[in-house]
């Protein structure tokens, strides 16, 4: 079964992640935990619990973003960074990023048990933000496991996904 159709089969996505972003001006690795919830068709939240509590949900266009008590609601067309994030996440969870020509270069390679796909964005937008991406993907679960994000600047963000719970239509 392919990462396409496997991905487009989920219904519903409940997580645990761990984000660990290092930075060439920092010695130190900065390390934030939380819990990603993901149901079809088009609501994501992704919480985070340490060191700080924030979270973003997005269902639908609508996007509300919570951090310390303080709430704030927009439009995901009014903020062009957030809905990239946003349609690169919802397109790893259903495969489609992979299959979006327009956007990413994409190669797959099978390492082990799992997949690792390379996404090199083709688009100006996008490649600000990333060189590339790096999806870890195990047929076994049907889902991705981590996501390795390269930045232009040499900066890298990994996310691990634990104690993942899937359903699937």
């Amino acid at each position: 079964q392919t990462i396409f159709e496997s991905g487009s089969l989920i219904s519903s996505i409940d997580c645990e992640f761990v984000q660990t972003k290092t930075m060439s001006l920092l010695e130190e690795k900065l390390v934030s935990t939380g819990r990603m919830i993901y149901r079809k068709p088009d609501e994501l939240m992704w919480g985070y619990t340490t060191p700080v509590s924030y979270s973003f949900h997005m269902k639908g266009s609508s996007v509300t973003l919570e951090r310390d008590g303080n709430i704030e609601s927009f439009e995901l067309k009014d903020n062009k960074m957030i809905k990239e994030i946003a349609r690169l996440i919802m397109g790893s969870i259903a495969g489609s990023s992979i299959n979006d020509a327009n956007t990413f270069s994409t190669s797959v390679e099978a390492v082990g048990r799992e997949w690792v796909v390379t996404l090199v964005p083709k688009r100006k937008d996008a490649l600000r933000m990333w060189s590339s991406l790096r999806l870890h993907y195990r047929p076994d679960m049907r889902c991705a496991t981590s996501i390795e994000m390269n930045e232009p600047s040499g900066d890298l963000t990994v996310i691990e996904f634990k104690n993942i719970k899937t359903e699937f239509k």
